[in-house]
């Protein structure tokens, strides 16, 4: 028994009319009668009374019916999902991300990664370690990851979504709050709230070579476990935080983020495996918007002659 002929069955028992049925299955009038007359010799029954004008279920075929409408349905659902598995509609992503990308371009990209493919399952995990998340993406333990700072690797393939300026991040009663912009220089004797290196290497190592660059150290730094809890900190008054743009969105009541006037940028990027041949991923990535560039040309040429390494 071919499903094919349980799809003319259940098509003709729909139509009572081998014309429309045959129009329906995209087949001819003779081809449908054959299936329908193997089918019956097949089964041992007459499924349909066939006079000059009309065709009607005999008692078998009504009884035949609810199941072979199963079978077809059930044979419609598995290719439909299986359609929908190829083309990247149905599936599940694990992604990565540290906290420093947890607003702005990973809920951008999500969101309408979401709208777009509801069929999606999507899990995320967090860290606070980029390199961590780096190994964890090339030994497949996860899909992709969201992260600001890469290294070179020829297991990942990598896009960038987006880049931001360094902002500094000011609490209500200090001196700068109302400012319209800050020189990096007049950092250099203020506390200052930083992400430790144990919690972060590559962050600390940038925000450690751009007070290089300007020719200070910080005279006192607070270490945070996180960008999240470098803010609280500095709600509390103990020191200013250099974080990018974004965290602009997540400050609490009595933090305001006051620009640069010659800032660093920070990209975001989407880290995932070369030659990954995973639908859902390719989706994704397919999809993703074209990176905003805001000064770009700025920031790469201070990266030359500041000698900043990218690791943005």
């Amino acid at each position: 028994m071919e499903l094919t002929e349980l799809r003319c069955f259940v098509t003709l028992a729909e139509q009572l009319h081998y014309g429309r049925a045959a129009a329906r299955m995209y087949i001819s009038q003779s081809a449908l009668s054959k299936r329908i007359a193997g089918l019956e010799r097949e089964l041992g029954v007459v499924l349909f009374e066939r006079t000059r004008h009309e065709v009607a279920l005999t008692e078998a075929g009504r009884r035949l019916l609810p199941d072979a409408q199963r079978v077809v349905d059930v044979a419609t659902g598995f290719s439909e999902s299986a359609r929908r598995l190829t083309s990247g509609e149905a599936g599940g992503l694990r992604m990565g991300y540290s906290g420093a990308v947890s607003v702005g371009a990973l809920t951008d990209v999500l969101d309408h990664f979401r709208e777009c493919s509801p069929g999606v399952e999507i899990s995320l995990r967090e860290s606070a370690s980029h390199a961590t998340l780096l190994n964890d993406v090339a030994d497949r333990l996860l899909d992709a990851a969201f992260v600001r700072y890469i290294r070179a690797d020829p297991r990942l393939s990598i896009v960038e979504l987006r880049r931001e300026p360094t902002v500094v991040a000011v609490y209500a009663t200090h001196p700068y709050f109302s400012r319209q912009s800050l020189d990096f220089a007049e950092l250099r004797d203020q506390p200052l709230v930083m992400l430790g290196r144990e919690v972060d290497a590559d962050v600390h190592a940038h925000a450690t070579l751009l007070f290089e660059r300007a020719g200070f150290a910080p005279p006192r730094v607070h270490e945070a476990q996180s960008v999240q809890t470098s803010l609280t900190m500095v709600a509390s008054g103990l020191g200013l935080a250099v974080v990018t743009a974004s965290a602009a969105l997540v400050v609490p009541a009595g933090v305001r983020c006051v620009p640069l006037t010659d800032p660093s940028w920070v990209s975001v990027w989407l880290a995932y495996r070369a030659g990954d041949t995973s639908p859902v991923l390719a989706r994704l990535v397919s999809g993703l918007p074209p990176a905003d560039t805001q000064g770009k040309a700025a920031f790469d040429s201070a990266l030359v002659s500041k000698a900043v390494p990218p690791v943005v």
